[in-house]
């Protein structure tokens, strides 16, 4: 697969992708459905870990702590990086099997890659709000502005870094397509008019499924008492395919600008 000859088109339509990428998982349903178990499974094993030792879940994988040492951020960051590895791999399995790989699971370039650009995407933030702790280690009323100064700082940095991911999310769907021609610079120049129809697509796919989860939540809190869902293990199987819509959404994407699609 090669995108080096592809003409970009102006813009793509959301909709247009949002049905593409439902038609891809029906057509890789046979496939891709290990691989959603797969993840799902990888999803409530780390979510388990971290409610039995008190480490980061999930949303709250960035969040710094008041008076966080040195020691505890570099316990976090450890963590992250081991979480964001194992997910990284399950991601990428799901991935190539959407796409047709013959073997997603075999442990060639693509996989590595693949998961490399996750790994690496995931820790980054860690990187953003270090100086937080660092001003916060003087545990001095006279650092409190400083450290107020780095967080909002860091906070704008990780809302920067997010617009950024976003013009280089086709980057590792190349990768684990083993297209060697989708480089970095090559997703960033594909993703202009692209951007918004990959936002909006996913919504459109996974806007149904929450509110459906939501509503099957309030029948069973109302009849039983209890919440069914939530940041906990018993959410993985909806965690895992809200994430499998998304990765369809990048695979549509992805197809459009390598002209692999029509």
């Amino acid at each position: 697969m090669s995108v080096s000859a592809a003409p970009f088109e102006a813009e793509l339509d959301a909709v247009d992708v949002a049905r593409r990428a439902g038609q891809l998982i029906w057509d890789a349903r046979l496939r891709v459905w290990p691989y959603v178990v797969g993840l799902a499974a990888v999803t409530a094993g780390v979510r388990w870990v971290a409610w039995q030792y008190g480490l980061a879940g999930g949303e709250d994988g960035y969040r710094i702590h008041d008076g966080e040492t040195l020691a505890e951020f570099a316990r976090h960051g450890a963590w992250l990086a081991g979480r964001a590895l194992v997910t990284g791999l399950a991601l990428a399995m799901t991935l190539r099997a959407l796409l047709g790989v013959a073997q997603p699971w075999r442990p060639d370039r693509g996989l590595f890659v693949a998961t490399a650009i996750y790994v690496g995407a995931a820790i980054v933030p860690l990187g953003l709000f270090l100086p937080t702790v660092l001003v916060f280690q003087a545990n001095s009323l006279a650092v409190i502005p400083l450290g107020v100064a780095t967080a909002l700082g860091g906070a704008f940095a990780l809302m920067a870094y997010a617009w950024f991911a976003l013009r280089l999310v086709i980057w590792p769907v190349g990768a684990a397509a083993g297209d060697p021609a989708m480089t970095a610079g090559r997703a960033w120049q594909a993703m202009v008019g692209a951007r918004l129809a990959w936002l909006l697509a996913g919504v459109l796919l996974v806007l149904p499924l929450l509110f459906g989860a939501g509503f099957a939540q309030a029948i069973v809190a109302n009849v039983t008492g209890v919440r069914a869902w939530g940041p906990s293990v018993w959410e993985a199987p909806l965690h895992a395919l809200a994430v499998l819509l998304w990765l369809a959404v990048s695979a549509v994407v992805y197809r459009r600008r390598a002209g692999l699609d029509a």
